[in-house]
């Protein structure tokens, strides 16, 4: 279940990265996300509240990006340093898990993913995704907690968007390492 759930948090956090072209999903995942008042699409304040969320993840993504890749320093990746970093980024996918490891996150996460896809189309979109961390945390309250009491770094009682991803960020980092530690255990 652990895997299913770091998976699930993986996918949710890959699900905000920027996809370039608006689609009709991030539309709907976007009114699910800001639509405060319910009335099914984003007014001003919304509407600006998902613009400076859109604008921090880009920034964060920026500057993490800059720090690891940035090789001369200039404050810029050239040509050279995004194709470090993208080649770095797809090795990084799944990394530190044995194929064994792999398959059975995969499959875990599916039987999850199915079971919250409401709408049939093989993903999980924001509203979906917010079910399904709603029903994982009704199934386990004191789990829940302690990780809502983990992520809420303000102390304010509330986990925001920027505390959910770095939370998940965290998660991802103590997975891989354990999975590392276990394949080298194993000698693979």
């Amino acid at each position: 279940m652990l895997i299913a759930t770091a998976a699930l948090v993986a996918a949710d956090d890959a699900a905000d990265a920027p996809s370039g072209k608006p689609t009709a999903k991030h539309h709907e995942e976007m009114i699910a996300r800001f639509d405060k008042d319910g009335d099914g699409k984003l007014n001003e304040e919304e509407m600006a509240a998902a613009k400076a969320a859109a604008a921090e993840r880009r920034g964060e993504m920026h500057d993490a990006a800059l720090q690891r890749f940035d090789a001369n320093g200039d404050g810029k990746l050239d040509d050279t340093e995004r194709a470090t970093a993208r080649e770095a980024m797809k090795a990084n996918r799944g990394a530190g898990l044995t194929d064994e490891q792999r398959a059975k996150a995969r499959a875990e996460f599916e039987a999850y993913a199915a079971k919250y896809d409401k709408d049939g189309d093989g993903k999980l979109s924001a509203a979906e995704r917010k079910a399904a961390r709603e029903a994982w945390a009704a199934e386990h309250p004191e789990a829940a907690a302690k990780l809502r009491e983990a992520a809420d770094k303000d102390g304010d009682g509330v986990v925001s968007d920027k505390e959910r991803r770095a939370a998940a960020r965290e998660m991802r980092k103590k997975q891989h390492k354990k999975n590392a530690g276990e394949a080298g255990a194993t000698g693979e």
